[in-house]
């Protein structure tokens, strides 16, 4: 991923925008030591409820997702990489991160607080 990023720039002499869209995962490495040749990161989110992940497998009983991306999206803008939070919004997500982020950061103090803009579907059941 490093070296087709670095190439996508060198070769477009930069004319070319490197949009990367993840879970997360594996992704802060690639931010750290990469970022001069990332433009946007997209973060695509199921949700925020730990329960409604590890129904969905994405991730194992205690993780912590919710407080992890929000992390990590701290650290991408302190980067100066543009960040967009992709959710995926169906009825047995409920719209999870939206409505369940830990009370202390409300979504919008939260998307504020990384500057990120937030782009929602909808795919009924």
């Amino acid at each position: 991923m490093e070296e087709l990023c670095r190439r996508i720039k060198t070769v477009s002499d930069n004319r070319c925008t490197v949009a990367i869209v993840t879970n997360g995962k594996n992704l802060r490495p690639l931010i750290e030591n990469h970022y001069k040749c990332i433009d946007i990161a997209a973060l695509s989110i199921d949700s925020a409820d730990d329960n409604i992940n590890v129904d969905l497998g994405r991730i194992r009983p205690g993780y912590g997702y919710a407080p992890k991306i929000l992390e990590l999206g701290r650290v991408v803008k302190s980067k100066g990489i543009r960040l967009k939070l992709n959710i995926s919004c169906q009825p047995a997500h409920s719209c999870g991160f939206v409505q369940r982020l830990p009370e202390s950061e409300p979504v919008h103090a939260c998307l504020a607080a990384v500057g990120a803009h937030m782009m929602t579907s909808y795919s009924p059941a």
